[in-house]
């Protein structure tokens, strides 16, 4: 799915993917800024009752004179690791208490330019809401200035690096049980 400006200047455009039910999603998705001017624009992935985000799927919202898009995920508890389920597992699936969100996607997105957010929500009362860092997220510094934002309805925890030396990356914390 492409949502890029169309233009030498303008903005990328907006890219929601999401159901009542279960969200499949694999591809490429693109909402790039223009070559000389413009920002980069949204990529929401999202399912009410689960995600799945297939490997290699490709998320670029960035803007090569502008500022950074973003990509949304949004399920309940969440885990970044160098696992995620298996090989030729899914990617990301929001189905079970706590959800694999495979560490090399998120870098190539970020490395891409795309700003990245990870945000538990209380959609399933009963389930785990919080964001578990397994597995390193290392950029290099040739990339270009992004954030990382870690949006918890439970909890943050941290065990691997985030960022690198030198490495132009923001990094946005906020648990909403202060942990």
């Amino acid at each position: 799915i492409l949502a890029n400006a169309l233009l030498p200047v303008g903005n990328g455009g907006d890219i929601i993917v999401w159901s009542e039910q279960q969200t499949n999603v694999g591809g490429v998705f693109e909402a790039k800024g223009g070559k000389l001017g413009g920002n980069g624009g949204l990529i929401e992935t999202s399912g009410k009752l689960g995600l799945t985000i297939a490997p290699g799927t490709v998320v670029n919202s960035s803007a090569a004179n502008g500022m950074a898009g973003t990509w949304l995920l949004d399920p309940a508890g969440v885990q970044v690791t160098d696992n995620p389920g298996g090989l030729g597992g899914p990617v990301f699936n929001q189905n079970a208490n706590t959800n694999n969100v495979y560490a090399g996607d998120v870098i190539s997105a970020l490395a891409a330019g795309t700003n990245v957010t990870i945000q538990t929500t209380n959609a399933f009362p009963s389930a785990n809401r919080d964001i578990v860092v397994d597995a390193a997220l290392s950029l290099l510094p040739t990339n270009p200035a992004v954030m990382l934002s870690l949006l918890s309805a439970g909890g943050i925890q941290i065990n691997q690096t985030i960022g690198g030396l030198d490495v132009p990356l923001d990094v946005l914390m906020n648990a909403a049980n202060g942990s």
